[in-house]
Order: C-alpha cells, then structure tokens, then sequence
C-alpha cells in the first residue's frame, strides 16, 4: 500500500510570485516531472495554494511506497527539475517551519480501501 503525506510549507514573504510561475510552467515539462516521480518512487503529487491572514502556504500532497527512500532520490538527483526546486525550496519556502498534516481518513474507489 501506498504511504500518504501532506505538508503544510510557509512561502516566504515576497516570494509568492516566484513559486507560483515556477509550479505553472511544470505543466510544460511533463517528460521531465513524470521522470522525476518515477525515480523517486512518488506515485503522485499535488500541490495547492492556501492563505491565511496575510500568510501564503503551499499544502504539496504526495503518495509514495516510501518517502524515507523518496527524500534519498530527491537529495541525490541531479535532474534539473529537481535542482531548480531544490533551490527554490532554500530561497522562497520555510522548510523549517513545514508542518506535517495528520491524516485521518482516505479512501479510494479504484483500489478498493478505506482507511483511518
């Protein structure tokens, strides 16, 4: 089965803009995002925008067999998608004030599980 995690990543003040036009122009580079999920192990991944007061967070959804061996490939890959967000993470996220979210409920129709 599939392990599950959302984080919640404060944007850095001032650096919005930059997130968002990196994120939107993955969309034109489908070969080389699906490559780098493929090499880490990342089944899927999604990411959403959320604001609260004057706070801009990215909430990044992923599913994966194993993030421990996910975090391994992403750290060691030199794939230039990789590295452009590696540096976008150090200059306009605050990883260090991400925040797991606890799950509490999933299910899914086409696998067939439910689960709390």
């Amino acid at each position: 089965m599939l392990q599950v995690q959302c984080v919640k990543v404060p944007v850095r003040e001032g650096r919005m803009a930059e997130v968002r036009a990196w994120i939107e122009g993955l969309s034109g580079r489908r070969s080389e995002v699906l490559d780098a999920l493929a090499s880490e192990g990342i089944a899927d991944e999604t990411v959403f925008l959320g604001v609260e007061g004057d706070r801009t967070f990215l909430y990044l959804y992923s599913r994966a067999t194993s993030f421990a061996a996910a975090a391994a490939a992403f750290e060691a890959s030199e794939l230039a998608v990789d590295v452009e967000f590696k540096r976008l993470m150090a200059e306009c996220l605050d990883m260090e004030s991400a925040e797991p979210l606890i799950l509490l409920f999933a299910a899914d129709r086409e696998r067939g599980w439910v689960r709390s």
